[in-house]
């Protein structure tokens, strides 16, 4: 007599039916007799409808992640994308081994391709020294004549509060590709520290707060022979500073993101943005980005990534023309930190104004910056985990008021899908 199938049992089926009944559609499709009987064991498995229905006295009560994959393979059968992923995201917290894990991930993405609907959320609460990219020093010289910077001028300390809600909606699909319209709302505004308080009793973390709203129209294409997918995007939208609008963008964006093997890709994208502006502080300008990165997964799946970005930005205001330039690279090794998964990030960059109203010749500032991320993927509720990053910024300007310094920890969430 055969042993009663577990919860992970019945859930590897329930995963791996919806593959064996495309695999034997499209042979049924194709009509070639030499793959009869293969057709036939296909569709046996196919049309086992004694195993979708997940009972309870099939299934150990303990075995919570047995159920959340089978209940969300069944949902993803009966073409309930959203509440497969709601199971899959349930049942990551239970989850055992990587195979366990990577199989609720392989269902989550094939109900994400099923759902027109994406969502995504992000929160973070991050100590700063320098929320305001204030200078690092007391006093500026200005010919022979030292002078003392402003309370509000020099670096303030407090805590970056951070979220971000992102909504997409996808309006068509097919072999060439998908359209979706999208809505992207980031913002975030800063708890002051008692020092800062006691130097700055006038201002509020409000002050500093920054909230953009942004619209877009998305068109992805598959590009044919292996070159990937190139992404097309149009953008509208609002940034606001300090509670006050800043100004207003158009945006038209290009890239293509390709897999040079399978250890290697690489990505690229140009956009054009028009801001008008909203405020009396705030010319017209056009911006032009670049941005391009490499990346390869090692033997030992090591992860490294380079990354080069440029922008031009050209404004009415002379000194709020410049150009810029960075190069960054990051590594993730195989091996734990601290019981989390960890990534070294390394970037060096400078921009370059050519008039600027605080110096007679102009304004340079190049700076480096640090990081480590932790991801604690060992802690899972609802396919989150806790992520600590922790940064360090060091600008060198010719103009003392942008000669600053900053360290940031971040603590926030990151989903595991």
């Amino acid at each position: 007599m055969l042993n009663k199938p577990t919860g992970r049992e019945i859930a590897m089926i329930l995963y791996f039916q919806p593959v064996f009944c495309r695999i034997s559609a499209a042979l049924r499709m194709g009509g070639v007799g030499k793959y009869r009987h293969l057709r036939l064991i296909l569709a046996l498995i196919c049309a086992a409808n004694w195993a979708m229905p997940l009972h309870a006295e099939m299934v150990r009560t303990s075995d919570a992640f047995g159920q959340s994959l089978a209940k969300a393979a069944e949902n993803l059968r009966i073409g309930r994308p959203i509440a497969a992923q709601i199971w899959a995201r349930r049942g990551f917290g239970f989850a055992q081994t990587d195979r366990e894990k990577a199989a609720l991930r392989r269902v989550y993405d094939l109900a994400a391709q099923e759902n027109p609907i994406t969502l995504n959320f992000a929160a973070s609460a991050a100590p700063s020294s320098n929320i305001n990219g204030g200078a690092g020093q007391e006093y500026f010289s200005l010919g022979d004549i030292a002078l003392a910077f402003a309370p509000t001028s020099r670096a303030l300390s407090g805590t970056e509060i951070a979220a971000q809600a992102e909504f997409g909606l996808r309006l068509a699909r097919g072999a060439w590709g998908a359209t979706a319209l999208g809505v992207n709302v980031t913002g975030r505004s800063y708890a002051l520290s008692p020092d800062t308080k006691a130097k700055a009793p006038q201002i509020s973390g409000s002050d500093y707060s920054v909230l953009v709203a942004d619209v877009s129209l998305r068109q992805q294409i598959v590009l044919g022979q292996n070159r990937g997918i190139a992404t097309v995007s149009a953008h509208v939208g609002q940034v606001e500073y300090g509670r006050a609008p800043l100004y207003r963008y158009a945006k038209l964006a290009i890239g293509q993101d390709r897999a040079l093997s399978d250890r290697t890709r690489a990505n690229w994208g140009v956009s054009y943005e028009h801001q008008i502006p909203q405020s009396a502080a705030r010319a017209s300008a056009q911006v032009f980005d670049f941005k391009s990165s490499f990346s390869t997964v090692g033997q030992n799946q090591s992860l490294w990534t380079w990354t080069v970005a440029g922008r031009k930005t050209a404004s009415a205001f002379a000194s709020d023309t410049f150009v810029e330039a960075s190069l960054g690279a990051s590594y993730s090794p195989p091996q734990p930190l601290f019981g989390a998964r960890p990534s070294y990030a390394l970037t060096f960059g400078g921009k370059t104004y050519d008039t600027f109203i605080l110096s007679f010749d102009g304004r340079r500032d190049n700076y480096a910056t640090a990081g480590l991320s932790l991801v604690f993927d060992q802690i899972a509720v609802f396919g989150f985990s806790p992520v600590l990053t922790v940064t360090g910024t060091r600008t060198l300007s010719n103009v003392a008021r942008f000669d600053t310094a900053e360290v940031k920890a971040s603590i926030g969430v990151q989903s595991r899908f």
